[in-house]
């Protein structure tokens, strides 16, 4: 039987069932990154040698060629670089949590990263929109979000 097939109530069921996808094993140099969502920041490798930002994380530094890093707590405001709104899960654990948007947050310094809208109004996400880092944590997981700047943020256990 398809899914297209079952009863509704059933595809729900394995849609709460399903766990959210991550990434595993976690390479090396996002470590840090994924550390610092655990503790709600947004942390970036730095190069010892010059002080350069390195995002994504590489080998080697590309602006002198340094093979050692440490890290940088970063602001989590930024703009919405572009976004796309999902009508259709294709995944078990999205599936009951369409429409939802994706958005690709612009940080400055080269740092552009993704995570879910966690806005109230989808209608309201556009490119150029302020918003700031929001973080969801579920099943000991920590996700990284974007909300609009402005927005008070207020849903006890869902985000900070």
């Amino acid at each position: 039987m398809t899914d297209q097939q079952r009863p509704a109530s059933s595809q729900v069921t394995q849609a709460q069932q399903a766990t959210r996808a991550y990434p595993h094993p976690i390479a090396p140099g996002f470590a840090d990154f994924f550390a610092g969502l655990a503790d709600h920041r947004l942390r970036v490798r730095l190069c010892t040698r010059c002080s350069a930002i390195q995002w994504p994380p590489r080998l080697w530094c590309a602006n002198c060629g340094g093979d050692d890093f440490g890290g940088a707590d970063i602001d989590g405001r930024g703009v919405v670089h572009t976004f796309t709104v999902v009508h259709r899960g294709f995944d078990a654990w999205f599936s009951s949590r369409v429409p939802y948007g994706i958005v690709v947050a612009d940080l400055g310094r080269g740092i552009r990263l993704t995570g879910n809208y966690l806005g109230d109004d989808l209608e309201r996400l556009r490119c150029g929109l302020p918003v700031r880092a929001r973080y969801e944590t579920m099943d000991g997981r920590t996700y990284l979000g974007w909300a609009p700047a402005q927005m008070a943020w207020h849903t006890p256990g869902r985000t900070s």
